[in-house]
């Protein structure tokens, strides 16, 4: 049967404020306690406490764990699910980049299913939908807030698992560009041409959609405009960029790219913190 399927948050919210919204969220899911999943530096710099602040005020239980790191280790998944556990958290706020959104998914996953998250390595592994997961979205380029895909690495085996699986969508993706104020310049200008560079693979890729093409020069033009004027409609590119990044095909630069960098960290280290920021003019 020739047909295409796009796979996608159930629920997404785009727009100044909109983390106001994520207590009737947590209501539709009959939520009691949320594993709030993060990294130490955007709990220093106050971003964790704007969505905290909200769960506060809505008198919403939840736990914190800040131990994300770059590139997520099986460790760290289980760590981070042991929290979750011991915790007796029922649902997930993931705040933050690819990296706390990754650890995320696989926290839901593993929640559902059990076993190891090794056992998850590959495409649609897992038998059930994940827990509940909000994502909340800090930076602009992984769109890991709106893929069925999440990264972890096996730090025994030193290799770099990719789980490709629709179990893991977020029930809620939220991009609340209030939430970028006090990321770094570099850091927003690297991950921008992250972004820009999933939409332009969009344009490649053998099983692409038959709109591709247009859609993909029509958001480009729009990531220009909206960078430069540095205006709340960004927030609204980086998740349709995302968006392209979830489509069939576009998974398959990371695996080409690990077999020439080899070295597990190699090639986020580059990809982040080097190349995009030579492109963006970030020495």
């Amino acid at each position: 049967m020739n047909y295409k399927e796009l796979y996608q948050p159930a629920h997404t919210i785009i727009g100044k404020g909109c983390i106001q919204e994520i207590p009737r969220y947590i209501d539709t899911i009959a939520g009691n306690k949320a594993l709030v999943v993060t990294d130490e530096g955007l709990y220093k710099i106050g971003t964790v406490k704007k969505v905290t602040d909200v769960l506060d005020r809505a008198g919403k239980p939840y736990a914190l764990y800040t131990g994300v790191k770059p590139n997520p280790t099986v460790s760290l998944v289980n760590e981070a699910k042991a929290v979750y556990d011991r915790e007796g958290c029922d649902y997930l706020i993931g705040i933050g980049g690819g990296s706390p959104l990754d650890v995320s998914k696989a926290i839901s996953i593993l929640a559902k299913n059990g076993g190891n998250i090794e056992d998850y390595n590959g495409l649609d592994k897992s038998k059930k939908s994940g827990v509940p997961l909000i994502a909340i979205n800090t930076t602009a380029g992984t769109g890991s807030e709106v893929t069925r895909a999440y990264v972890v690495t096996d730090e025994v085996r030193k290799v770099k698992m990719l789980m490709v699986d629709a179990h893991c969508l977020s029930y809620l993706a939220l991009n609340d560009p209030a939430l970028m104020v006090d990321m770094p310049a570099p850091l927003t200008a690297a991950t921008g041409m992250d972004a820009l560079t999933h939409a332009v693979e969009a344009v490649y890729p053998p099983l692409e959609f038959g709109f591709h093409p247009a859609w993909v020069i029509y958001i480009i033009t729009g990531f220009v405009i909206s960078f430069l004027k540095a205006n709340d409609s960004i927030q609204s590119v980086f998740f349709q960029f995302g968006i392209f990044f979830g489509f069939e095909g576009h998974y398959l630069y990371l695996q080409i790219a690990e077999i020439f960098f080899g070295d597990v960290q190699s090639f986020s280290q580059i990809r982040d913190s080097g190349f995009c920021r030579i492109l963006s003019g970030h020495q």
